[in-house]
């Protein structure tokens, strides 16, 4: 039977044997009557919460909101632990970085076992006993007929296997009941989710699938890694498929001045642009929204980004392409002369 008060627990650990108060070791020790240990253990439970001590343990590294492991922090925590296989010590030291982190509480990380520590309940700032573990809990049969894992022990270090299990166990009873057993769900899935996040990130799961409970969490969540790659992803092929469809622009437009440089059978024509002055001449004469505007837009922002001046007057008459080749190549090889310093 637990004692419903810090006063009932007070005089049942006085009748197990007589209370002591003192200093030193080798001091003599004085012999607290009954009502001077009930009120000393009354008072200094008192102190806890006046100082604030009591509910620092609650906070998450300080705060009063809890905080979701980084990428570096998860990264570093998958390096560090296997979910899937901890020991005693691992899984101390787990939850030793978890209240680091601010992911779980002091008194959370007493409540998942810490030292194989099992808590069921505290005295609060009016001395009532406050139930932290549901008397009875239920849960579905498995398929073969076997029950959930409930203790951690049952688990044999497959720490996410326990956690995913123990989530499914669910309690009844009295309203305080219902409430303790719903701060501890809360806490039980903040840590399913980062156990879950670890196997993603661990190394040896490189390219693995993500589990399908991870999968509902993250589809659940718009500001999740899945969104933000697959938002990524549209943007980094929509700027790739505009980039392409610039470039197909300006190889257009400049596939149609070289027919004419060429003598192909575009040369005649008079709605080829023959320079960049008559380039940007067209261009003024399109409608702002005009496909063609569009190419020869870009094929001038091109030829300016690179330095050139296109200038075809006087190649009309040139016989056929190769004479137009070799004017062109002895043109570029005059003009690359002209610039070398003497």
């Amino acid at each position: 039977m637990i004692d419903t008060d810090i006063r009932t627990l007070a005089n049942s650990i006085y009748s197990i044997g007589p209370a002591y108060a003192g200093g030193a070791m080798k001091e003599q020790l004085e012999t607290l009557s009954r009502e001077e240990f009930v009120e000393q253990l009354v008072q200094a439970n008192q102190q806890r919460w006046d100082s604030g001590e009591a509910q620092q343990d609650r906070l998450y590294a300080g705060s009063e909101q809890r905080k979701t492991p980084s990428r570096a922090e998860l990264a570093a925590l998958a390096n560090k632990y296997d979910p899937h296989n901890m020991d005693d010590s691992d899984y101390d030291d787990f939850l030793d970085d978890l209240a680091e982190i601010g992911a779980i509480s002091q008194w959370e990380k007493r409540q998942l076992g810490y030292n194989n520590m099992i808590v069921m309940g505290y005295y609060g700032a009016d001395g009532k006993y406050v139930s932290c573990e549901p008397l009875a809990y239920v849960s579905e049969a498995l398929p073969d007929g076997g029950q959930r894992l409930f203790h951690r022990t049952e688990a044999n270090g497959d720490i996410l296997r326990w956690v995913t299990d123990r989530l499914q166990w669910t309690s009844g009873g009295s309203q305080e009941e219902r409430v303790a057993h719903q701060k501890m769900q809360e806490m039980f899935q903040a840590l399913s989710e980062t156990l879950e996040r670890m196997e993603g990130a661990r190394p040896d799961r490189a390219g693995a699938e993500v589990s399908k409970s991870e999968l509902r969490r993250q589809l659940a969540d718009p500001d999740s890694d899945f969104y933000s790659a697959m938002r990524l992803k549209l943007q980094q092929s929509m700027e790739e498929r505009e980039e392409q469809e610039r470039e197909q622009a300006i190889i257009d437009a400049l596939g149609k001045i070289l027919d004419v440089m060429s003598g192909g059978e575009d040369a005649k024509r008079s709605d080829v642009p023959r320079s960049t002055a008559e380039i940007a001449q067209r261009i003024s004469e399109y409608e702002p929204d005009s496909p063609e505007r569009v190419q020869l837009e870009q094929l001038l922002r091109r030829l300016a980004s690179l330095g050139l001046y296109v200038d075809l007057a006087g190649l009309d008459n040139v016989e056929d392409s190769e004479s137009t080749f070799e004017t062109l190549t002895k043109l570029l090889m005059k003009q690359e002369t002209n610039s070398t310093p003497q």
